[in-house]
């Protein structure tokens, strides 16, 4: 089975919740759309135990890209910390500077955009918050793909409010290179998206565009409603831990 989910954001417990209810196994499949670090209680377990599992697959987020960037430059801190990366640099800050190292340059090597993930006769394009701003064919990595790309890529809130026509205008271009492909995007949590669905507060995997893109971020670090969601999928079976 093949199972997809976003923003993560610290939650361990959530994450290790919804491993078991899920009954994940060795021969499934999990994609984790990026920013699996900050806000949350354990980042830094949370993000070991997913780098630490091959049948458990990272993209990178906007916010590890950046606690890549300030450990790039110290000037950079002040933004990370602005948007909740205190607890993950205090955890990480614990490592032997080896260790350290390592878990950069796996973050570093993280994909940006899987564009051709093919589950039965479905094909899925996956990133963090937007689609590249060029036709890729294979997945591409954060370090090879250019600052202006990956910027795009990682906050662009384009999805945040959509309107049909103006995303058609903008982006029809580019669905038409990836026929009967869905987009599989976080980011922006649902319940501050137009076309969210929400239910006590809470929200809910939704979708925009006659199903073509899919949100996935629930907000699992909201302090109000936290939930993490995830889809599977082989048959679009949805699954939440509250």
């Amino acid at each position: 089975m093949y199972y997809v989910c976003s923003d993560l954001h610290g939650q361990y417990k959530k994450y290790k919740e919804l491993l078991k209810k899920i009954n994940f196994k060795d021969n499934d499949e999990m994609y984790i759309i990026g920013d699996v670090v900050d806000r949350g209680p354990e980042p830094l377990p949370l993000l070991l135990d997913i780098l630490s599992r091959p049948n458990v697959h990272m993209l990178i987020g906007n916010h590890e890209a950046m606690m890549l960037k300030a450990y790039e430059n110290k000037s950079n801190f002040t933004h990370w910390y602005i948007n909740g990366g205190e607890v993950t640099h205090k955890q990480f800050q614990l490592l032997p500077q080896q260790s350290k190292e390592f878990l950069l340059d796996k973050i570093r090597n993280l994909p940006l955009v899987i564009p051709n993930l093919t589950v039965g006769d479905k094909k899925y394009y996956l990133a963090h918050a937007c689609h590249t701003l060029y036709y890729i064919q294979q997945p591409l990595l954060y370090k090879d793909s250019g600052e202006h790309n990956a910027k795009h890529v990682l906050w662009n809130r384009m999805y945040q409010n959509p309107d049909t026509d103006i995303i058609e205008k903008l982006f029809g271009w580019y669905y038409d290179l990836y026929p009967n492909t869905t987009f599989l995007i976080g980011h922006t949590p649902v319940m501050i998206c137009n076309y969210g669905r929400i239910e006590d507060d809470r929200g809910y995997i939704s979708s925009c565009m006659n199903g073509r893109v899919i949100n996935l971020d629930c907000g699992c670090s909201s302090k109000k409603a936290a939930t993490l969601g995830c889809l599977r999928l082989d048959d679009d079976k949805e699954f939440y831990i509250k």
